[in-house]
């Protein structure tokens, strides 16, 4: 190979070498730009291109981190942490750590400070807001441009879940999240679902679906214990109103009239009878024996 063989090679890997750090993320940003830059074009390098790779690589990290930093200053979110304590999180804690400076709260572990107290991330920001600002009657015409993706997104994380459990239990009769509460049971999440327990017994199908699940579980306990916990199950769910609680009654009494289940289904029939006694007094829980009930209501009256 001739001297300007070599020489052509030589500039060549240069110029290779100048163009991949060009192209890194936010390699506009770098302190050294403008002399990555005359080195690129002092090795032949055009300048059309230069121009591309750096706008072209942009992601904008810093405006990023400003960003939400700007956010946890404005929201000014409180999270107590494990030893009880409550700090908030603001934006010069959040600064040093984008800056690169120690800081007296600096995290010791992904999402934790070394006081204990946890640094919220944006989704649990915009959980409060979403918390703060839903509207159900925003959404009653949601459904006539077809199913909507972001909801399914939003279903297909437990952080999401947990977010419609919340704004279920306060909004009872959206048309939105009783969509997507149905759509979370079809995916086969009955076992978180019965986690959140009396907050969504009034979406009538998810007490039914839970309480027949609850009802499969006591033919399968094997011991009194085991009874007891379920009978405390449906107790919680259904004892705060009515319908719900004559409901569950009416398919004990049905269940404990098949072989086999009698002395089962009538003991969790018991257990629901004086968990309701307790909370509403005998003779409002006594009444509802020979009355219909047929109306749904907010509550024993």
């Amino acid at each position: 190979m001739t001297s300007d063989g070599a020489a052509l090679d030589a500039s060549g890997g240069v110029l290779s070498e100048l163009e991949a750090r060009m192209r890194a993320p936010d390699s506009i940003m770098e302190p050294g730009v403008l002399q990555l830059l005359k080195e690129y074009l002092r090795a032949g390098g055009k300048p059309q291109a230069a121009i591309e790779d750096l706008s072209e690589n942009f992601s904008g990290y810093a405006q990023m981190c400003n960003v939400m930093c700007r956010w946890l200053e404005i929201a000014d979110v409180r999270v107590p942490g494990s030893n009880g304590s409550s700090k908030a999180t603001t934006a010069a804690a959040a600064t040093g750590h984008a800056a690169g400076h120690a800081h007296p709260a600096a995290a010791t572990a992904e999402g934790a400070r070394s006081d204990g107290s946890i640094v919220p991330d944006e989704f649990e920001l915009l959980q409060e807001l979403a918390k703060e600002r839903f509207n159900a009657a925003k959404f009653l015409g949601v459904f006539r441009r077809g199913n909507p993706d972001w909801l399914h997104e939003l279903i297909n994380h437990r952080r999401g879940r947990q977010l419609i459990y919340e704004l279920s239990a306060t909004h009872r009769n959206s048309l939105l999240l009783n969509y997507a509460i149905q759509r979370i049971l079809k995916q086969g999440h009955q076992d978180e679902v019965a986690v959140v327990g009396s907050a969504l017994a009034s979406y009538f199908e998810v007490y039914h679906r839970l309480l027949a699940s609850r009802l499969s579980g006591a033919i399968r306990a094997t011991t009194p214990q085991q009874l007891l916990q379920i009978a405390a199950e449906i107790s919680e769910s259904c004892v705060d109103c009515q319908h719900t609680y004559v409901h569950a009654q009416q398919l004990l009494m049905a269940a404990a009239r098949w072989s086999g289940g009698e002395s089962v289904f009538r003991r969790l029939s018991q257990e629901v009878e004086a968990a309701a006694v307790a909370k509403h007094g005998a003779a409002k829980v006594y009444q509802l024996q020979v009355s219909d009930a047929a109306s749904p209501c907010p509550g024993f009256v």
